[in-house]
């Protein structure tokens, strides 16, 4: 399986088990707008998770590759006849919270760095929105993950007695 799909996976659920006031986590393979609610069906409060990207990647010495990857959650929630948009925000600021711990790690895929880079949380509420009684708050960072296979391995050290340190007396050094 991709490396970024086994993190991506490993994000929804994150959030899902970590965020108890979410109904409902799942990954989304695209861009959220207002009109997406009744498109996509979601129970709510829920969460859409998605992998909107990556940016720059650098070359490792094994032959690997340091990929950094944008995620962001959209969280919505859906009031009749109350005002949602504190519901939404109580739960965004939990996802950051969530990220901030980052707690993706997946056994067999490292990520380059112990924690992501530029969290950021929008209110993506309008007249649109909360006039049907939905509210939507973003939610994003990138994270650094390792992919590809590598090509080069370091060979291992001799496997002589003390790291290789051999007293002086022992080698014939002695002046």
């Amino acid at each position: 399986m991709s490396k970024i799909v086994t993190f991506w996976d490993a994000v929804v659920a994150e959030i899902d088990t970590r965020v108890p006031a979410l109904k409902e986590v799942r990954k989304y393979a695209n861009e959220f707008d207002e009109g997406d609610k009744g498109r996509i069906g979601i129970k709510t409060p829920g969460a859409l998770v998605a992998v909107t990207g990556n940016g720059v990647s650098t070359k490792l010495p094994d032959g690997r590759l340091k990929l950094n990857v944008a995620v962001a959650v959209a969280i919505i929630a859906e009031e009749r006849g109350k005002t949602v948009d504190t519901t939404a925000a109580e739960i965004a600021e939990a996802v950051v919270g969530v990220i901030h711990e980052n707690r993706f790690r997946v056994d067999d895929m490292p990520t380059a760095r112990s924690d992501p880079d530029a969290i950021s949380i929008v209110n993506y509420n309008s007249d649109k929105t909360l006039g049907r009684g939905i509210s939507v708050w973003g939610v994003g960072w990138e994270q650094a993950i390792i992919v590809g296979t590598a090509t080069f391995v370091e060979p291992p050290l001799p496997n002589v007695p003390n790291g290789g340190y051999q007293p002086a007396e022992l080698t014939g050094d002695t002046p």
